[in-house]
């Protein structure tokens, strides 16, 4: 897109950049299409709109970063009890040691 002289004209760089933006503007919409695919899969129904579609994400992360603060506080719960079994002494099962009266003499 050059003029004869090899150097660009006004209206040739306008194109180009017009260009530039019409990609960017089509990728961005691809992926906000992406986005509301992925709320739609997880049964999130939100409006056709970019605005609808960015808020219902925020509001999807944060409610998937709610939920793994929660699993990951239940798994420390559950952990922390596993070793307070551990720790704990237990009785012998099922057979009765030596001399403790168990058996015929």
């Amino acid at each position: 897109a050059r003029s004869k002289r090899g150097a660009t004209t006004p209206a040739m760089r306008r194109l180009e950049r017009n260009q530039r933006e019409q990609r960017r503007s089509n990728q961005i919409s691809q992926q906000i299409d992406g986005l509301r695919q992925v709320l739609c899969e997880a049964g999130i129904s939100v409006k056709a709109s970019k605005s609808s579609i960015l808020t219902g994400t925020a509001q999807y992360i944060r409610a998937l970063q709610a939920k793994q603060a929660a699993l990951e506080s239940e798994r420390d719960r559950m952990l922390a009890e596993m070793r307070s079994i551990e720790v704990a002494p237990h009785p012998p099962r099922g057979r009765v040691p030596r001399g403790a009266g168990g058996g015929v003499p």
